[in-house]
């Protein structure tokens, strides 16, 4: 989570609070083979962090987490992998090395030092 945050930071904002319910921040990465990352404000404690590129006109993740902001912290209660899967559990998934991992690899494949253009 410390690559969103970096990345939200980047596109100017401190807090979750400072941006609109559905309001989202896109980095685009240079290389061909990267997706876009988006971020986007669902709510005033949702946050979802998605992988996108198109296919025949269809906006398409890989993945999507779904971030809700606890008292403890942030805990996914949303992966989504298009075009087929899809797993939801309002109490939260257990996902906590999949996320240090793919928050490792946002760092290393330049989305943190990337600019980021709110939408």
């Amino acid at each position: 989570m410390s690559s969103v945050i970096a990345v939200l930071k980047d596109a100017g904002f401190e807090t979750l609070n400072e941006i609109d319910n559905g309001g989202s921040i896109s980095v685009e990465h240079d290389a061909e083979y990267q997706d876009d990352l988006v971020v986007s404000k669902l709510s005033d404690r949702q946050l979802s962090v998605a992988h996108t590129y198109s296919q025949r006109g269809d906006i398409m993740h890989d993945p999507e987490l779904v971030f809700q902001h606890t008292g403890d912290g942030w805990v996914v209660i949303m992966y989504r992998q298009d075009p087929r899967f899809k797993r939801v559990d309002k109490s939260g998934l257990a996902m906590d090395e999949f996320v240090s991992d793919w928050d490792h690899r946002l760092k290393e494949q330049g989305y943190v030092d990337a600019k980021p253009e709110v939408l």
